[in-house]
């Protein structure tokens, strides 16, 4: 019954560090929506901090089946999870502090390396990193960073409420949203691409395991998220363009919004899912060399 915890908390964190980069976004970018920015902040922030120490907690009470005071403190002083849940939460309430002060331009040059920090936190403690050092270290980050600011700046359009009453503004944020969504969504496919060799390389361990499942529903919500992404592109931001209705534009990113969240809802299962290897897991190089002679016989 851990499992399901473990992962609703996994999927949580991962939203709730978005919500930080929406809250950044529509400050710092669209300079708008002050108050919704702070609260926006003050929410995602204090949501990693709770799911923070939950995850701690379930992580003992799965492995252990109870938890102590003594036995928790050991935990978050001696592991690396502990010392990554530390960081996180050092880190949020730096982030979370600067969000709320008055808007200077200078803050979003702080805010911005603070958040990358913050979601190195969930890269450092991954499968691949535990798994292949450094290397696969910052493509798990690369991968979280690309998929946290594709809903940032999604849930940032949806949420500018008056930028959408000034056509040409809404024109420049949604060309800049497009843009954006469609750098993330490159880079999401390059490096869970790569990632996924870490893996696949024992066809006979990961085919129909728990891991290839969650794996499996993700990469569908990602490309149905990507459709709806090319609709936006594609059809709905022409029609601004032309004729300025945003009607079918706005339903889209509501509609996308939606997928994204399930997205992370999946990334949850997967990163807390087991690995389907063993023990004496090769690198990467030895793993592709391995998955290609088994697709060549």
């Amino acid at each position: 019954m851990a499992g399901f915890p473990l992962a609703l908390i996994k999927g949580i964190l991962l939203l709730s560090a978005s919500l930080l980069c929406t809250a950044l976004l529509l400050r710092w970018w669209l300079g708008t929506s002050h108050a919704l920015a702070r609260v926006l902040a003050l929410a995602g922030g204090l949501l990693v901090i709770v799911f923070s120490f939950l995850d701690i907690w379930f992580t003992l009470k799965s492995v252990t089946g109870f938890v102590e005071r003594d036995l928790l403190l050991r935990y978050s002083n001696t592991t690396r999870h502990g010392a990554a849940v530390g960081w996180r939460i050092v880190l949020t309430v730096v982030y979370t502090a600067l969000a709320l002060l008055p808007a200077r331009r200078w803050l979003s040059f702080l805010l911005v390396p603070v958040w990358l920090l913050l979601l190195g936190t969930f890269s450092w403690t991954s499968h691949a990193s535990a798994m292949a050092g450094t290397g696969a270290l910052l493509l798990d980050w690369l991968h979280f960073v690309a998929g946290a600011a594709w809903i940032g700046v999604i849930l940032t359009a949806g949420l500018a409420v008056n930028v959408w009453s000034d056509r040409e503004r809404l024109l420049r944020m949604m060309e800049a949203v497009s843009t954006t969504g469609l750098t993330c969504v490159v880079l999401i496919l390059l490096s869970g691409t790569v990632s996924s060799l870490f893996h696949v390389a024992e066809p006979e361990r990961f085919f129909g395991s728990p891991y290839s499942w969650a794996l499996g529903v993700k990469i569908l919500l990602v490309l149905i998220t990507v459709g709806i992404a090319a609709v936006n592109r594609f059809k709905f931001l022409p029609q601004l363009r032309a004729n300025g209705d945003s009607s079918g534009l706005r339903r889209s990113l509501i509609i996308e919004s939606i997928l994204l969240v399930a997205v992370f809802a999946a990334t949850g299962v997967l990163t807390t899912s087991s690995l389907p290897h063993g023990e004496d897991f090769p690198g990467l190089q030895e793993n592709v060399n391995r998955l290609l002679n088994h697709l060549w016989r």
